[in-house]
């Protein structure tokens, strides 16, 4: 049986040894997140956990920001930073139970101000 680590970041990039051992969870990706902001409003990473010292890398939470402040996330990945402020995607996983409360809290936030701004 080939023992080769699969590809998990898509477009033939390659991935470290021992990878798929981690990210046995994680579903492939076709290319990276935007991570752009204009003006404090798209797209960032935040946070770090599950970190693996085989590959060097750990999963982050890619969230929407208005004004720099996380609204609500979009989505979690395993990811490679060497120096912070570049990131290597290796794929994408599921969000925590905190992550889908936050989702939660942000839905019901929007519905109350759909609701109240309705009212006269």
């Amino acid at each position: 049986m080939d023992q080769t680590p699969r590809n998990r970041q898509g477009r033939g990039a390659s991935v470290p040894p021992g990878v798929d051992m981690v990210n046995d969870e994680l579903a492939p990706m076709r290319g990276a997140p935007s991570l752009t902001t204009i003006n404090g409003f798209g797209f960032k990473l935040y946070g770090n956990s599950d970190y693996d010292p085989e590959t060097d890398s750990y999963m982050t939470t890619h969230y929407f920001v208005a004004l720099f402040i996380p609204l609500f996330p979009a989505g979690r990945y395993r990811v490679i930073s060497p120096d912070g402020s570049s990131f290597r995607f290796l794929g994408k996983g599921r969000l925590r139970t905190i992550d889908k409360v936050h989702l939660a809290i942000f839905a019901c936030f929007v519905l109350y101000a759909i609701k109240t701004a309705g009212l006269k």
